[in-house]
């Protein structure tokens, strides 16, 4: 009886109701989060300095940016974030994200998340050589590495650089995801789930009985 108890507090406190993909930006003419479950808010897609635009591209519309770092200097960005709603958390278990360059656009890209918008802390999630040139086929990346896989409950912003581009070419990107779940930190049961409850009650109830019965 006292398990039930407990089981039946835990459902009341704590239930994660999201797990999979949880934030996709497709670029298809628009920087917004195109699909975000409940429970987050994910911001638009920024660019630190020029201005995006899009193009034709495998899957439809790509998003692109010019005037690439021609170092490897982290100064040129994409910028965007990701906030739990009041009563919710997440966390993060990968990203995946389609990209590719003109001839003389970036070669490498690093991927970073900082929770205090890059002031002080900053962690980098992966990096990579961009090869493909071809508008029609990126190159696809899955980063696992380093990622908030712990609740989190404030924002996370993330910084896409590219960088060693060989002159003024473009950047281009497709299709971000962002994987994991998403927990309410006080759920409210379903009318279903109210069902579920009365009958583990009976059930509790009918076996306690069944024990102090002389």
């Amino acid at each position: 009886m006292k398990r039930t108890i407990l089981l039946l507090l835990s459902v009341f406190t704590c239930a994660t109701f999201a797990s999979g993909q949880i934030v996709t930006w497709n670029f298809e003419n628009t920087t917004d989060a195109t699909s975000v479950a409940d429970g987050i808010y994910a911001s638009s897609v920024n660019i630190s300095s020029g201005s995006f635009r899009f193009q034709s591209g495998e899957g439809g519309m790509i998003g692109y940016g010019s005037h690439w770092s021609q170092s490897s200097d982290l100064d040129k960005y994409l910028e965007f974030s990701i906030s739990a709603d009041a009563g919710y958390s997440f966390d993060i278990s990968s990203f995946s994200l389609q990209l590719g360059r003109t001839g003389s656009g970036p070669q490498h890209f690093t991927l970073q998340y900082s929770f205090d918008g890059f002031s002080s802390s900053v962690f980098t999630i992966g990096s990579g050589s961009i090869t493909s040139t071809n508008s029609n086929s990126l190159d696809s990346f899955n980063l696992s590495g380093n990622l908030p896989i712990d609740s989190v409950t404030g924002t996370i912003t993330f910084r896409l650089y590219g960088h060693d581009a060989s002159s003024t070419g473009n950047l281009r990107v497709n299709d971000f995801e962002i994987f994991g779940s998403i927990t309410s930190l006080s759920a409210i049961p379903e009318p279903s789930t109210y069902t579920a409850i009365i009958g583990i009650f009976s059930l509790g109830f009918l076996l306690w009985r069944r024990r102090v019965k002389p």
